[in-house]
C-alpha cells in the first residue's frame, strides 16, 4: 500500500515507534491489547500517551497483517480521508450553486494534500 504524504515526525520519535511495535508484538502473541513488553516485563503501553492510539494501531496491524508503521499510516490516512469526505458532503449540502460546488473541490484537494 502506497501513501503519498511525507513521513511525520509525530510517529518517528523512538518512544512512540518502540511502544507501538512492542504493543503489536504482545498483541499478536497474547491477543491482549494495550500491553507492551520491555526488559523489566509487561506494562501498560503508552503510559504518557493516549491508549486509544496503541489500541487502534494494534487492531489495524492485526486485521491487515502489516507492521506498526504501516498501521500508523493507515490510521492517519483514514482520519484524513474521513475528514475530507465529511467536509465535502457538508459543502455540497451548504452550497446551492453548482459553480460554488465546483470551486470547492480543488480547495479540498489542496487542503488534503497539505495536511
Amino acid at each position: 500500500m502506497i501513501f503519498f504524504w511525507k513521513e511525520s515526525s509525530f510517529y518517528n520519535n523512538n518512544f512512540r515507534a518502540d511502544e507501538a511495535e512492542s504493543a503489536l508484538e504482545v498483541f499478536k502473541a497474547t491477543n491482549v491489547p494495550l500491553v507492551a513488553l520491555d526488559d523489566s516485563g509487561y506494562h501498560a503501553s503508552g503510559l504518557s500517551d493516549s491508549n486509544g492510539y496503541y489500541y487502534f494501531i494494534s487492531q489495524i496491524a492485526n486485521y491487515f497483517d502489516v507492521s506498526a508503521l504501516s498501521a500508523n499510516k493507515i490510521f492517519h490516512g483514514l482520519l484524513l480521508f474521513l475528514g475530507v469526505l465529511i467536509a465535502f458532503i457538508c459543502f455540497m449540502l451548504i452550497f446551492k450553486s453548482w459553480i460554488l460546488r465546483l470551486i470547492s473541490i480543488p480547495g479540498f484537494i489542496i487542503l488534503a494534500y497539505t495536511a
